[in-house]
Parts: C-alpha cells; sequence; structure tokens
C-alpha cells in the first residue's frame, strides 16, 4: 500500500508559502544588491543601473527607466535604464516627454504616489494611451524616487503583459529601492557640491596670487579665462575689456574651443550679448541663443564654433563697467545661480587685474 496522500488544500498551503518565501527571498537579495552597490563606492551610474535592474526582476516587468525631476524647468532628465531583451529599443525615456500631456507622471511627482495604469483603463487620458500603445506598453507602474520628503526623480517600470497586479510587499520593496536611489543622487550632489566648492576656493586664491605676481596684463586675463573655462565645465571662456580710446570691445583672453580665433579680436559697439552686459552693467544668462535677438552670431559662422547657452557677467572697477567675462556651453548642463555667483566672482579679480596691470 503506498503513502497516504495528503488533501488538496494541503497541497495548495504550501505551494502559497513556497511562493511567498521566493518572492521575500527576491525582495531581500534586491534590497542586498543595492545595498551592496551602494556602500562599495562605485560611482553613481552603477547604482542607478542596480536599481533599475533588481527593480525590474522584482516585478518580474521587462523594462525599468530611471530620471531625475527639475521642478522649476519642469524638464525630466535620463538617467539608467534596464532593457535586457532591447524590447523598447531607447524609445521610451522620461526625459522625452512633455509633462503637459502626461497627466499621470506629472501626479506622480507633485503628490509623490505611486501609481499603476494599464493601457486599456478607460480613465486613462487619450495622448497617454496612444503613447503606451504606440510602444507596445500594455501595463506601467510609476514610482517616485524620494528623499528627504523631496520628489528627485522617477521610476518607471514596463511590460506587455497585461493583468499584471503587484503585492503590497513587492511595491513596499520596489519603492524603498527608488528611495534608495535618490539618496544616491542626493549624496553626488552633495559631494560634487563640496568638490566644487574647494575648486572654486582654491581657483579665487590662485587668482588673487596671479594678481600680486604677474605684471603682465595677457597672461594675467588668460589664467582668468582658462580657470573660468575649467571651473565652470564650459567649452569656451572670454575676458573683455572696454578699450574707452578706441570705443570697441577687445577680447583681451580666451580659453577653449575658437580661442585662438576670439583671443585679441575686437567688436564694434552695439553687437552682440557681451556689449549688451557692459552697457547694462548687469549679468546676463541666455540659455539658447539662437532665439535671443542680442546675439551676435557672425564669429560662431567664421570660426565653426557653435554657441548654444551664455552667461555673461560685467566687470565693475570703481563704480565703472570696464569689461565683462563670458562663459559659452556649460557641458554639463544649464547654467544656474551657483555658476552666476562664481562667476561674478571671478569678474571681480578680472577687474582687479585688469587695473592692477
Amino acid at each position: 500500500m503506498g503513502p497516504a496522500i495528503p488533501p488538496a488544500d494541503e497541497f495548495l498551503s504550501k505551494a502559497e508559502n513556497m511562493s511567498r518565501d521566493s518572492k521575500h527571498s527576491r525582495e531581500l537579495l534586491a534590497l542586498q544588491s543595492v545595498g551592496a552597490a551602494i556602500t562599495s563606492g562605485l560611482d553613481l551610474q552603477h547604482v542607478l543601473d542596480t536599481v533599475t535592474r533588481e527593480i525590474a526582476r522584482l516585478l518580474e516587468m521587462k523594462a525599468c527607466t530611471l530620471s531625475t525631476w527639475n521642478p522649476e524647468s519642469s524638464t525630466m532628465t535620463f538617467l539608467a535604464s534596464h532593457d535586457p531583451e532591447q524590447w523598447l529599443g531607447g524609445r521610451f525615456r522620461a526625459g522625452n516627454r512633455d509633462l503637459a500631456v502626461s497627466p499621470t507622471t506629472r501626479r506622480v511627482l507633485e503628490e509623490q504616489l505611486a501609481l499603476q495604469i494599464t493601457a486599456s483603463q478607460p480613465e486613462l487620458d487619450p495622448a497617454e494611451r496612444a503613447h503606451l500603445q504606440s510602444l507596445g506598453i500594455e501595463t506601467m507602474l510609476s514610482l517616485p524616487m524620494i528623499c528627504q520628503n523631496r520628489v528627485m526623480g522617477l521610476v518607471e517600470v514596463l511590460d506587455d503583459r497585461q493583468g499584471r497586479i503587484f503585492g503590497a510587499e513587492a511595491l513596499s520593496s520596489a519603492q524603498l529601492l527608488a528611495n534608495q536611489a535618490a539618496n544616491a543622487i542626493e549624496s553626488d550632489l552633495l559631494y560634487e557640491t563640496a568638490r566644487r566648492h574647494a575648486a572654486e576656493v582654491t581657483t579665487l586664491n590662485r587668482i588673487s596670487q596671479v594678481i600680486t605676481s604677474i605684471l603682465d596684463l595677457h597672461r594675467a586675463l588668460a589664467i582668468i579665462a582658462d580657470h573660468a573655462a575649467w571651473l565652470l565645465d564650459v567649452e569656451a571662456a572670454s575676458v573683455i575689456l572696454y578699450d574707452r580710446e578706441s570705443g570697441n570691445l577687445w577680447f583681451g583672453a580666451a580659453s577653449g574651443y575658437g580661442a585662438q580665433f576670439v583671443r585679441n579680436r575686437r567688436l564694434v559697439r552695439g553687437k552682440g550679448t557681451v556689449d549688451w552686459v557692459i552697457q547694462q552693467g548687469e549679468p546676463l544668462l541666455v540659455p539658447d541663443a539662437s532665439n535671443d535677438p542680442r546675439f551676435f552670431d557672425e564669429w560662431d559662422g567664421e570660426s565653426g564654433f557653435a554657441t548654444h547657452s551664455i552667461l555673461c557677467v560685467p566687470l565693475t572697477a570703481k563704480g565703472q563697467v570696464i569689461g565683462a567675462i563670458e562663459a559659452l556651453n556649460k557641458q554639463s548642463g544649464p547654467f544656474d545661480r551657483e555658476d552666476l555667483t562664481l562667476l561674478t566672482s571671478m569678474a571681480a579679480s578680472a577687474a582687479i587685474t585688469a587695473l592692477a596691470v
């Protein structure tokens, strides 16, 4: 006589327990993997790549993307994705989306609320439905990345299958992973801010040393232009002085792309953003030079350099504007207030240099 066969409900109970144990193990492994990436001291990109991979695996979804959010400019910046099957092929990126026509995404960010949507749900915005269907996305889970009660960005987990339902524990673990990504981004920003501040102090000290040790105006201004280009992470920087005798603007120093073309050139008054800054005695930030009527584009055409964004501040000495310092095309993102503060400090040093030598 063979062994007794357990009742069917006992089989079901064991299966459910095994399923719960398996899910719990996946959650622990995902948390451990991300924790290891954070504590290993590896770069931010490695951490974010790990987060997207582990969230996709945890929820058993095809792809996962991660983007930061700037509420001031209402822009998204794509940072990482996990799409091993190349299902999306880079077509779906939150950074490319217009939030004005994406109410679900906007709600997740503004209300710090995780939301699951399906392309078939009737209350979904028609524009969002059309966008998802065009990419073959049937299910999407949007998770806000939260650090110290502030939304840093968005994690979106995507699949082409219908009827996906996520358990509370899995959702809680996925949100925890998203928040760990936010903490990693914040830590990286704090580190970068500290590093940048130290570099600023070092640069300003060097410029002060230049003022007291160099009697050659060209060399002194060249050092200032070089440090401005390096510290602001721009493609080009120039120091321009107003020549009152000739009435034009003299590019006394230039650094970066096109420096040889610009250096020692003279610009007739009444042209360009630099002239506007000198006339008004006010700083100017131009995010898109092509759409600003003050931009003088003839030199771009001659040199082959393409100006996209401009930050320019006046050089003021003894109550008079004697020139300007200009930075072009920040490479790590748009110019911000910190850039303006730094360039203003450098302009003060440049003005002293111009008078001292």
